[in-house]
Order: C-alpha cells, then sequence, then structure tokens
C-alpha cells in the first residue's frame, strides 16, 4: 500500500542577498515548503510565474533591478498571498501594492518570517 502525496506548497522568493537567499529557501524546505527561486532580480522572478501558479511568495521589495512593484502587482492581480522581507521599513510612500501586505523588516528570527508566511496562507 503506498501512501497518498500531499504536494507541498510552493512559496516563490525573490531576495538577493545570497545568504539570506540561501537561510530562507533551506527554512522553508525544513518548514515543509517547496521554494522556487530564490530569483535575484525581478525579472528572472516575472518571468517564472508567467507559467507557474506559487501557493504565495516571500519578497524582498527591491532587487538586482529595482523594485518589485510590479511583481507585487501581479502576485496581488493572481490573488496569490505574499509578504515583504527587507532591510528598509515601511514609509508611507511606498507603491499601494505593499499597503496591506505583511511588512518583516531584516533582521527577524526565520520563525517569525515563517509564522507571518503561515497566517499569510490562511489568508488572515
Amino acid at each position: 500500500m503506498t501512501e497518498a502525496h500531499t504536494p507541498r506548497p510552493l512559496i516563490l522568493l525573490a531576495e538577493d542577498e545570497v545568504l539570506i537567499a540561501l537561510e530562507l529557501a533551506d527554512s522553508l524546505e525544513r518548514d515543509g515548503f517547496e521554494v522556487a527561486g530564490p530569483f535575484t532580480t525581478c525579472t528572472a522572478a516575472e518571468a517564472w510565474l508567467k507559467g507557474h501558479e506559487p501557493s504565495g511568495a516571500i519578497l524582498d521589495n527591491a532587487l538586482k533591478d529595482g523594485p518589485c512593484e510590479a511583481l507585487a502587482g501581479d502576485l496581488q492581480g493572481r490573488g496569490i498571498p505574499f509578504l515583504v522581507y527587507s532591510g528598509h521599513s515601511r514609509t508611507p510612500d511606498l507603491p499601494e501594492v505593499f499597503a496591506n501586505v505583511p511588512w518583516i523588516v531584516k533582521p527577524a528570527p526565520t520563525e517569525a518570517l515563517l509564522r507571518a508566511l503561515h497566517v499569510s496562507l490562511r489568508g488572515e
């Protein structure tokens, strides 16, 4: 008798700091997620997203090729929950697409990031 395989939730990871990206990917996989990426540019993440449907995403709001406003807008438009993990604090002049998403400032404990992701995926 074989066990039914439950697919792991797929998380798009867009992070341009290599050590942070590798640590996050490892933590996500240990927590039961499948990881797409890490993508170091908005362009690469957007190209991947055209053919895939992740369960959620973790974005640095600015990658090697600039701000991730278009990527965040695409995720939001498709109803894919995401959170921002950034070295910058949330400011009032941020694009509207970032207004109501969880924003975690680096560095933060991995457990806090994973908790926020789980809450985001549940739609709370």
